[in-house]
């Protein structure tokens, strides 16, 4: 995995983490994205996952800190790495 991905996973953030961090309550939260406060400890401990509007506001809430994906039980992204092929010439290319 490259640095960047690395250091990208790191500054991710879970929505429950967040609200940890803001020590702010459910009731606050759930107004500040637009739903219940019930629906915000769903959305926070896993219980369901926000419907897209509803990430939008939550990404757009945290300043990119929770990011969408955060909601999905994903594996880690494993990137494999790049294979540097020189470009096949074109027959008739006097380049190559």
């Amino acid at each position: 995995m490259s640095v960047a991905i690395i250091a990208i996973l790191a500054a991710m953030m879970f929505f429950a983490e967040w609200i940890e961090q803001q020590g702010i309550t459910l009731q606050e939260v759930g107004r500040r994205i637009g739903t219940s406060s019930t629906a915000a400890c769903r959305y926070a401990n896993g219980g369901a996952i926000p419907r897209p509007e509803t990430m939008r506001r939550i990404y757009i809430e945290t300043g990119g800190a929770v990011d969408p994906n955060s909601f999905y039980d994903l594996p880690p992204l494993e990137t494999p790495q790049s294979e540097h092929r020189p470009a096949t010439p074109v027959m008739g290319d006097s380049r190559g």
